[in-house]
């Protein structure tokens, strides 16, 4: 259950409009898997900007419908309500003025089925541009035992009850989405 990228609806916006940077904290923790995060957009364009932008949700029967989501633009201190919600997809719209960047802080929730957590992220070649810097990071309960990571965690430590685990990136575009397997208990 996870969502990653964000395209265009729009291909002539797909040059003035780049996608170029994430910050996300992924949580898995009673049965759920929750996804926040900062997303960076730029707008190298003369000209204000609305995008309407798909986010997309993974689609498996491990996975229940997102039933919580909050978009928020941070640029505008404003909540960002869904123009559309379903269970592949959520869409918005959010204005970036000529020549600027816009910050928006996204946040999902689902239950899971199975042992399994998804994030979406090989939508990012529908930009036709990696991200210039990712980073991601995914907290879980201690006792939790990860038995596969589409990516291997760059580092991880404990924290109280939790354990953290850390991924940075340069230039990069995903070829796979993030999956994490674990252990049920």
């Amino acid at each position: 259950m996870g969502c990653i990228c964000f395209f265009t609806s729009q291909k002539a916006f797909s040059q003035e409009v780049q996608f170029y940077k994430e910050d996300l904290t992924f949580e898995i923790k009673d049965g759920r898997f929750s996804v926040s995060g900062k997303y960076y957009l730029r707008n190298t364009d003369d000209r204000d900007r609305t995008v309407s932008l798909i986010y997309p949700f993974p689609q498996d029967s491990l996975y229940e419908p997102v039933d919580t989501i909050y978009i928020y633009n941070i640029n505008k201190a404003e909540e960002i309500k869904p123009l559309e919600l379903k269970m592949e997809y959520s869409v918005f719209q959010i204005e970036i003025e000529a020549k600027e960047s816009a910050e928006v802080l996204i946040h999902y929730s689902q239950k899971l089925n199975a042992c399994k957590a998804e994030y979406i992220l090989t939508t990012t070649k529908s930009w036709k541009r990696g991200f210039e810097e990712a980073r991601y990071q995914l907290i879980s309960d201690g006792k939790t035992e990860f038995t596969h990571f589409s990516y291997p965690p760059d580092s991880s430590f404990i924290s109280g009850i939790n354990r953290i685990y850390y991924w940075e990136r340069e230039s990069f575009m995903p070829d796979k989405n993030f999956v994490f397997e674990f252990d049920c208990e």
